[in-house]
This record gives C-alpha cells, structure tokens and sequence, in this order.
C-alpha cells in the first residue's frame, strides 16, 4: 500500500512486547496474528475484507515503542467476521493506552459494528493495544485493529 512515507502499519513494526494469558487456568496462550484472521485467512469485518491489520485474542496486550515520533493511531475495530460465527461467545473489551494513560476503550460483540478510531500519540513514547475478557471468558474473542496506522 502507497503511503506517502507517511504513515507506518503496526502490522509492519515489531512490538517491542507481547502478553497473553488464557481465561481457563494453564490453558495455552495464544499469538497476536498480522495481516491475517485468527484462522489465516484475509481479514475481514462486516463483510468487507482489509490488506493490514492485527488480530489478537483476550486477554492480550501489544507494546510498541514510538520514540516521540508519531502523531495519531487510526484504526478500525471489531469482532473479525470469523469469529463471529463460533458456536458461542464473543465480547470483549478493546483499550489503547498512551504512556500510561488509557486513551481508548470499546465493548465489541457478535453484533457491533466496525468501530473507526483516532487517537492522539503527539509526543508519545509507549503504545499499547489490549483486549481484555468481556465477560463471557475467551470463547470467540477475536478482536481485528484493520489498517491500524501510525501517521506523522
């Protein structure tokens, strides 16, 4: 994709860290996927298909660090289109958090729609993408950020 030089995907960045713990007591963790469904297939919510993105689990947290170096986070999220159609499940909660200081927070379930998202990282040096259990343990929490971009 033609971004000008402008613009960086997180999907083409190293997190500089990743968490996941699992619902179920010693359950098996999971990995963050990229540019892919949590089955491997394309990314897709509401029906629309996107080139980049990341899918992760709950409860999972992605740490980048951006050196001061970046303007605003824009994304979409949402419920992948897969996970949508799992037997049971599918809430979470969806959070940003700047240095610190949570910026961002949104419910998603089977129904909601694509939720479009823009934060202020003016200055910043930490971010972070976490999805946290939304009240139903893990079962079918798999939240896709689409086309999540950092501009300068």
């Amino acid at each position: 994709l033609f971004t000008g030089g402008k613009t960086t995907f997180l999907s083409d960045l190293k997190p500089a860290r990743y968490t996941s713990r699992t619902f179920v007591p010693d359950g098996v963790e999971r990995e963050y996927g990229v540019d892919a469904n949590g089955a491997g297939g394309p990314l897709s919510v509401g029906e629309r298909t996107y080139a980049k993105g990341l899918v992760m689990y709950s409860e999972s947290e992605l740490t980048y660090e951006l050196g001061g170096a970046y303007k605003s986070l824009d994304t979409i999220v949402n419920l992948e289109d897969a996970a949508k159609y799992l037997a049971s499940g599918g809430a979470a909660v969806c959070a940003i958090i700047v240095d610190g200081k949570r910026k961002f927070e949104h419910t998603v379930t089977r129904k909601s729609p694509p939720h479009a998202v823009k934060i202020d990282v003016v200055g910043a040096r930490e971010l972070k993408l976490r999805v946290e259990f939304g009240g139903d343990g893990d079962a079918g929490d798999r939240v896709s950020w689409l086309m999540a971009r950092l501009v300068k």
